[in-house]
């Protein structure tokens, strides 16, 4: 090395001069005499050769988790909110008029009448237009029903349940199917991420006649997601009815919604199970 500390080009390249003959013992000595590493262990061969980045991802994933649980105290604080969730098959009888919406009331008004108001109202229901060739092919009337079905509720609700006290996040329909979403104004602000989709499973797999209804949405920090459902009829044919439900949530792709899953799942509809 030179005073700088850098290697001397001569120096080196003597130190890499083969060894005359005379030379050959003690470079056998040198070669016994050199400190080589040790073999890697079986234990550290084993954990390399069955190394899975994607299992250590799902490994590190369920430990974060977990330890978001155990703290979820320190930044978490928990509400109670009410959810009322109904579902009627209207057998394609007109909707109520306005000033018919009391009439409701039996329906929606369950508990007494000290009970507080629910925070989050979500109605199914199934059979709204008359399930004909017509209907199911063009689906002309579904709108003008839906838009029939939805005044009533919330007269019902703002009239004679409270005042002027919710408000329709989104409603969603599919031929015969209606599912409407409503909050209360208090909770308004904190309602996000609303998206809707419709899925029909019926004749040939994909006509509205049967088939679901769902939407999703953020309620402050917590994300539900209700599906109004009209499946196979007949008691026995309860392996088709599974199959439409499987069918329905296969179908459904928020594209525009988070990548987590769902806190909460409400399921309302006419099921045809008796």
């Amino acid at each position: 090395m030179d005073s700088f500390g850098f290697p001397d080009p001569a120096r080196e390249k003597q130190d890499f001069v083969r060894p005359a003959e005379g030379d050959t013992e003690c470079a056998s000595e040198a070669v016994k005499g050199m400190s080589l590493p040790p073999p890697p262990s079986s234990a550290s061969s084993s954990a390399s050769k069955f190394y899975n980045p994607v299992v250590m991802s799902f490994i590190r994933d369920d430990w974060i988790q977990q330890q978001l649980h155990l703290r979820q105290s320190e930044f978490t604080t928990l509400q109670k909110m009410t959810v009322l969730t109904g579902t009627w098959n209207v057998n394609a009888k007109k909707p109520l008029l306005p000033v018919e919406s009391n009439k409701l009331l039996a329906w929606l008004q369950r508990g007494s009448a000290n009970d507080p108001l629910p925070d989050i109202v979500a109605l199914g229901f199934q059979e709204i237009v008359d399930l004909n060739a017509v209907n199911v092919m063009v689906n002309n009337m579904s709108s003008q029903r839906a838009s029939q079905w939805e005044e009533a509720i919330l007269t019902a609700l703002n009239q004679h349940m409270s005042q002027n006290q919710y408000r329709v996040v989104l409603s969603k329909t599919l031929v015969g199917i209606l599912l409407v979403i409503c909050v209360k104004v208090d909770h308004i602000d904190h309602v996000r991420d609303v998206c809707g989709a419709t899925a029909g499973v019926g004749i040939m797999g994909m006509m509205g006649n049967k088939g679901g209804a769902v939407i999703r949405m953020s309620f402050y920090d917590s994300t539900i997601c209700f599906v109004c459902a009209h499946l196979a009829a007949h008691r026995e044919n309860v392996a088709g009815r599974n199959a439409d439900y499987m069918n329905i949530l296969s179908k459904i792709d928020f594209k525009d919604s988070n990548e987590y899953p769902s806190n909460d799942m409400r399921r309302a509809g006419t099921f045809s199970i008796r």
